[in-house]
C-alpha cells in the first residue's frame, strides 16, 4: 500500500509539475475552447483517472495470483514471481500517462516505440534483474528484503514517464509563455526558459508580443533573447495552427497592430501596412515595421523608416537600444548615410566589436568568440544570421 501511495504521488507530481503546460493544453483540446491555466486542478482528475485503471489492473492479475503467492510462499511469495500483483498495473498506468501527455506532440510509431520501450522495461524488471537478484534476498528474509522490490518497480516506471514524454524543452517554454500572457500576469512569462538558447519562431513571435504589450519598446529588447535561425520579418507573426488557437490566438497580434494581414499579403508588407495606418509615430506598429525590416537586414530602408517614425527621438538622440545599434552600424558602411545618428557609448562599442573580428582569421573561431561577447547585438546578429543554421560552428 505504502509504494502504490508513493506511485500516485510521482504521477501527481508528473503532470501536474512536469506536463502541466501539456495537460491544459489536452484539456483545453478536448473542451473545445482554451481552459484556464490550473495545471495542478488538472493533474488531480487525470491522477485519479489512470489510478481507477491501475487498481483494475491490479485487482485482476492479483485475484489469479493471490492465493497461489499466499499458499506456497507466505508474505515473501510475489518475490519468487519476480513482481508484486500491482506491478503491471502501475506499468499499464505509467504508459498511458505518457501517452496521455506525448500525443499531440508525436506520431502513431512514437506511440509504437514507446509501448515497446515499457515491455523491454517490464521485462528487463521481470525475467533479468528481479530474478538474478532474488537468489540472494529472499535466503535472508531481511525487514530491507521487503522494500528491494517495489522499490526497483518504481524507479522502473518512473525512468519510463521521464524519458518518454514526447515534450520537448521549447514545446514547454512555447505553452508556458503563451499562457502566462493571456493571465493576469502576462509579466511571469519573462521568466520562462530565461537561462536557455533554444527558441523557435512560435516562442520568438510571443516573446516579441510580450515585450510590445508591457508598454516596453519592441526596440529596446527584440535581441535579448535567442533569435531563430531562418524566417526573417515572418518570426514575429504568430503561427495560425491548433496548438496557437488553444493557448494563445493569433488574433491577439492583428488587434495589437490594429490591422488584419491579408490573404497572400507576406509579412513586411502586412507590417508596413499597419504601421502606416496606425500613424507616423512610434508604437506598436510602427515597431513590429522596424523590427521587421532589421531582422530582414534591410538596413538602408530601415534608416528612412526610422527617419519617418522616430524622427524627434533621432534628433533627441533618444533612440531605443538596437535601433540606435543599427544606425551607428548603419553610418559606419556607408559613405552618405541618410540618417547621421550620434552615441559616443555605442560608438565605442562599435568598435570593439569590428576589431574583434578583425584580428581573428578563422571564420569559426571568429563566429563563436563575437558570439559569446556580442551576441545580444544587432551588429552580430546582421553579419552571421546566414550562419546561424550551421550547427557545426555553433
Amino acid at each position: 500500500m505504502l509504494y502504490r501511495v508513493f506511485f500516485s504521488l510521482f504521477v501527481y507530481l508528473f503532470l501536474g509539475f512536469s506536463q502541466g503546460d501539456v495537460l491544459t493544453y489536452i484539456f483545453s483540446r478536448a473542451c473545445g475552447r482554451p481552459v484556464p491555466y490550473f495545471p495542478w486542478l488538472w493533474a488531480i482528475a487525470a491522477t485519479l483517472t489512470l489510478l481507477l485503471i491501475e487498481m483494475a489492473v491490479g485487482r485482476i492479475r492479483g485475484r489469479r495470483e493471490r492465493t497461489a503467492i499466499s499458499s506456497q510462499h507466505g508474505r515473501y511469495g510475489f518475490l519468487h514471481r519476480g513482481t508484486p500483483p500491482y506491478f503491471p498495473g502501475m506499468m499499464a498506468t505509467a504508459f498511458l500517462a505518457t501517452v496521455l501527455v506525448s500525443w499531440p506532440f508525436c506520431t502513431f510509431a512514437y506511440i509504437v516505440k514507446l509501448l515497446i520501450a515499457s515491455l523491454l522495461i517490464y521485462g528487463v524488471v521481470r525475467v533479468i534483474l528481479i530474478r538474478f537478484f532474488l537468489r540472494s534476498i529472499t535466503r535472508t528474509r531481511r525487514w530491507w528484503t521487503w522494500h528491494v522490490v517495489p522499490l526497483i518497480h518504481l524507479i522502473a516506471v518512473g525512468l519510463l514517464m521521464g524519458i518518454g514524454a514526447a515534450a520537448t524543452d521549447v514545446t514547454h517554454y512555447e505553452l508556458r509563455t503563451a499562457y502566462h500572457l493571456g493571465s493576469p500576469h502576462p509579466e511571469q512569462a519573462y521568466q520562462v526558459g530565461e537561462k536557455s538558447l533554444a527558441t523557435s519562431p512560435r516562442l520568438f513571435a510571443l516573446r516579441c508580443y510580450l515585450m510590445t504589450s508591457d508598454s516596453t519598446c519592441l526596440g529596446s529588447k527584440i535581441f535579448e533573447q535567442p533569435v531563430p535561425p531562418t524566417g526573417g520579418s515572418a518570426l514575429l507573426l504568430l503561427p495560425d495552427d491548433v496548438q496557437q488557437q488553444y493557448t494563445f490566438s493569433s488574433d491577439r497580434l492583428q488587434a495589437l497592430l490594429g490591422a488584419q494581414q491579408q490573404t497572400q499579403e507576406k509579412p513586411l508588407a502586412y507590417f508596413q501596412r499597419a504601421a502606416h495606418q496606425a500613424g507616423l509615430h512610434p508604437g506598436a506598429a510602427a515597431d513590429y515595421y522596424l523590427c521587421a525590416l532589421l531582422l530582414e537586414r534591410q538596413i538602408d530602408a530601415f534608416a528612412a523608416a526610422l527617419r519617418v517614425f522616430y524622427k524627434l527621438q533621432i534628433e533627441s538622440h533618444t533612440l531605443p537600444t538596437y535601433y540606435a545599434q543599427a544606425m551607428i552600424m548603419y553610418k559606419a558602411r556607408r559613405a552618405h548615410p541618410i540618417v547621421r545618428y550620434e552615441d559616443p557609448a555605442i560608438e565605442e562599442n562599435y568598435r570593439n566589436y569590428s576589431e574583434m573580428g578583425d584580428t581573428i582569421a578563422a571564420p569559426d573561431v571568429r563566429y563563436n568568440l563575437t558570439r559569446r561577447s556580442y551576441g545580444n547585438t544587432y551588429w552580430w546578429y546582421f553579419d552571421y544570421a546566414p550562419r546561424l543554421h550551421d550547427d557545426a560552428i555553433r
